[in-house]
């Protein structure tokens, strides 16, 4: 169906949208000067915080348009003083305009104790000047990180910031600027100057400069990992082992952190391709003197403003009207959960699931400094999983998707390498020995969080950029290998929809056209894997910076599987005609008998975020093509009928349906049959839900249950029509209006497939609240709509849903999406 763009949108905020922006077309940049965003640096002490501090690193996101191509952020205090700044992780809009970057500022001002000083954000700025911090700065402090073994591994191990410097074999500047410098250093654990082979560390350091050119001092993290994939000697396998961060002959930190209990112990378990940070238990860098001026970091905590971030579109539509709970309080430790589920294959609906997780949403509205805590230390504990799977000779990720031959930095894509995250199957990537973890992770990564992007876009923090690299590269590693060979002949059934019996593949082939590297969302993990898959990787080519401080194509490479994965699906959904590309159904399921309409919800607001944060006409083009699905379904039926688990797509000869009218969802209803009376009454389900049958409505036994009592007369998925209904009773006809069927059979408590025009007087299907499926699929008809999708009668019918059920989003704000991003 056409849809249909407004001129503008009403926004909860006040004023409307800009209707052109919405079509790739942006209003002019404001003149230099303008105040784009302001953060707030918070004392939450009991003391001043003295002038002439460096802030923390945070994350400023931009709006399309609003700081020009060749321009910079200025940073100024509300007096007009101005505050030297380092910027790095710059990245483009795709009119060149910036859309993020990182800074660390030094403030000229104090903050008084219990108060705050509000920062301005402006353009007209120009690039810093690089800063005179040298790695000599880092020397004098002799940072390192000792490990002692316990588990195949012996004796101590150091990994040293200074030996790392002096290696000088995996040194990168990450940001220079007037407020310091920011590198990352790589280096081996060594034991009498011998490499372990396995075992890594990654320093990330900031040498922060002071108001007279000198060193204030330094910040530091260590990431200690098990990366290799191509190493192996030594045996690959799990260590466990004690550690201590030294500064000097100092022990700064004894680790407590986990192995084979949620207790926290000296005793870390490391599995291979997993890692861990030297944070304290804030998750939060250390502050280390070393040579420089200053006797102790700065004490305040930035704040961001939600509407300026949420406006920027990097992240969904949010209710900022909502007053949030905050999030209870934990503590980081290596191999912690902080919260999130260790079986991660578990069903929803949770916190954890969703564009962001719950944890993350409750910050962005409170900005309290509890809920900071909670989704920096998850995003630290994400290193848990086996989600670093890195080559030792480039020390960067495994291209393993080949949309291009290849790409500087990381090399020739390895198609035929295969990690599956669960952590039991690799081809081509080294196999542990030993493999042990509390983490029990989900192979498919049909519930994966999403733990890292968030917590990147307002800290800053290199670290969370890299780990969401390191994922999204492993979750392409995890997909089938080979060939999807996809069939658009007409009819399709159960048993011709895919040629050659391939159900998924890196490649597609659709009609003998071969579509290389596009074959992310043509896997048959169902589309909660998809839409949770292409979160991660989009997330990551569209926040990676533009230009890669190692030399890297790694931005290009998730940039062309995204591009070339759309491609793929606006071409097979074209070749499958008119009245398919009019349904905006989304059919890769492992049971394609069973359409997951949940799922789609999952994947509509993924393709809401692809489209917003990574803008091209081939991600316009499907999130439209899903769109039209929630439009068709309120316009075919009471729209708490498509809040379904299930849904069939197709029918009783196996034949795809692309008629709306013939899609049918496990609604949650019984149906009893009376051979007396020969009427069927609807009875409530396991949820209790109950509704009233009308004249027209559709029903169907579905072979889920094996409980069809028509049968063998009338098959499974035979249309059944409601005729001469009264109360919750009806007779059944095979055609609409027409004679009814003679029942066969007493029966009762029947779970049934139904398309009803009246589900009064309950608000849900299936899963009512604010995290489930109505919510999920509430939301993501909101999103639709904020990002410029005509949806009328979804979104009226969707909103009366959530008002009918009286979901507030307090406790659980995540599907707390509004229909219009704010002004």
């Amino acid at each position: 169906m056409p849809i249909a763009v407004p001129n503008a949108y009403v926004n909860p905020f006040g004023g409307t949208i800009f209707a052109g922006r919405l079509s790739g077309v942006q209003p002019p940049a404001p003149p230099p000067g303008t105040v784009l965003s302001t953060i707030a640096l918070a004392n939450e002490t009991g003391s001043t915080q003295p002038a002439g501090f460096v802030s923390p690193m945070f994350g400023i996101p931009f709006r399309q348009g609003e700081m020009a191509a060749g321009d910079y952020p200025q940073f100024k205090t509300t007096s007009g003083t101005d505050c030297p700044a380092t910027l790095w992780g710059i990245t483009s809009w795709p009119d060149g305009s910036m859309k993020f970057c990182a800074a660390m500022i030094r403030v000229p001002a104090s903050v008084p104790a219990g108060g705050s000083l509000t920062i301005e954000i402006q353009n007209g700025g120009i690039a810093p000047a690089p800063s005179p911090r040298t790695a000599d700065d880092l020397l004098a402090a002799d940072i390192k990180v000792e490990l002692t073994g316990v588990t195949n591994l012996s004796g101590l191990w150091t990994a040293s910031l200074n030996d790392a410097i002096a290696s000088a074999s995996d040194v990168t500047v990450i940001g220079s600027g007037a407020a310091g410098k920011i590198w990352r250093i790589g280096g081996d654990c060594k034991q009498a100057a011998v490499a372990h082979g396995q075992l890594y560390c990654w320093h990330y350091v900031a040498a922060l400069t002071n108001s007279s050119g000198g060193l204030l001092g330094l910040r530091y993290l260590g990431r200690v990992a098990l990366p290799w994939a191509d190493v192996s000697t030594p045996t690959a396998t799990r260590c466990v082992l004690t550690a201590q961060l030294k500064i000097g002959p100092t022990v700064r930190r004894t680790f407590q952190g986990h192995d084979t209990s949620e207790t926290p112990g000296a005793n870390i378990g490391m599995d291979h391709y997993t890692s861990w940070f030297t944070a304290d238990t804030n998750a939060r860098w250390d502050y280390v003197q070393g040579d420089g001026s200053g006797a102790a970091d700065g004490v305040v905590r930035v704040k961001h403003d939600k509407v300026k971030v949420t406006r920027s579109k990097l992240i969904p539509p949010f209710d900022l009207t909502i007053a949030a709970d905050s999030n209870s309080s934990t503590e980081y430790r290596p191999y912690a959960r902080c919260f999130i589920q260790r079986a991660m294959g578990g069903t929803g609906e949770r916190d954890d699931l969703g564009l962001m997780t719950s944890w993350s949403v409750r910050h962005l509205l409170t900005q309290a400094a509890v809920d900071e805590t909670v989704i920096r230390a998850q995003g630290l504990v994400s290193a848990g999983w086996r989600i670093t799977a890195q080559s030792r000779t480039t020390k960067e990720i495994i291209p393993t998707y080949a949309p291009s031959a290849n790409y500087a930095g990381i090399g020739a894509p390895k198609t035929d390498w295969y990690f599956m995250i669960s952590g039991d199957k690799y081809s081509g990537y080294t196999d542990p020995v030993v493999e042990q973890s509390l983490w029990s992770e989900d192979y498919e990564t049909s519930h994966r969080p999403s733990t890292c992007y968030y917590t990147y876009l307002v800290t800053g923090e290199p670290q969370y950029l890299d780990l969401l690299v390191d994922m999204s590269a492993t979750l392409l590693a995890n997909s089938p290998t080979g060939t999807a060979q996809l069939n658009t002949a007409q009819p399709i059934t159960l048993t011709n929809m895919y040629l050659a019996g391939t159900w998924a593949g890196r490649d597609v082939l659709i009609n003998s056209v071969l579509y290389k590297g596009g074959g992310w969302l043509t896997q048959s993990f169902g589309p909660r894997a998809m839409a949770w898959g292409l979160r991660d990787i989009t997330q990551a080519a569209a926040i990676y910076p533009d230009v890669c401080p190692r030399g890297t194509e790694t931005k290009k490479y998730f940039r062309d599987v995204v591009n070339a994965s759309l491609n793929v699906m606006n071409v097979y959904n074209s070749a499958m005609g008119p009245e398919w590309n009019a349904l905006g159904a989304y059919d890769f399921n492992m049971y394609p008998e069973y359409y997951s309409v949940w799922m789609d919800g999952y994947l509509s607001n993924t393709m809401c975020q692809v489209s917003t944060i990574l803008p091209s006409s081939a991600a316009t083009s499907f999130r439209k093509f899903l769109s039209q699905f929630w439009e068709n379904l309120a316009s075919s039926r009471d729209l708490a009928a498509g809040f379904t688990p299930h849904a069939a797509l197709y029918d009783a000869n196996g034949v795809r349906i692309t008629n709306i009218n013939n899609f049918l969802g496990q609604i949650g209803v019984n149906l009893s049959l009376s051979t007396a009376t020969n009427r069927a009454t609807l009875t409530p389900g396991e949820l209790g839900k109950v509704c009233v049958p009308t004249d027209g409505d559709v029903f169907l036994f579905p072979e889920k249950y094996g409980n069809n009592p028509f049968a063998p007369t009338y098959p499974y998925r035979t249309l059944f029509y409601a005729v001469n209904c009264s109360g919750q009773t009806m007779q059944m006809s095979l055609t609409p209006g027409g004679p009814p069927v003679t029942i066969p059979t007493n029966a009762s408590g029947l779970p049934i497939f139904a398309r009803v025009a009246n589900f009064a007087p309950y608000a849900t299907a299936e899963y009512g609240g604010n995290s489930a499926i109505m919510a999920n699929v509430c939301g993501c008809i909101r999103h639709h709509v904020a990002c410029g999708d005509s949806i009328p009668t979804a979104l009226a019918d969707s909103n009366a849903k959530i008002a009918l059920d009286g979901v507030t989003y307090t406790d659980d704000p995540k599907n707390a999406y509004v229909s219009a991003y704010p002004t």
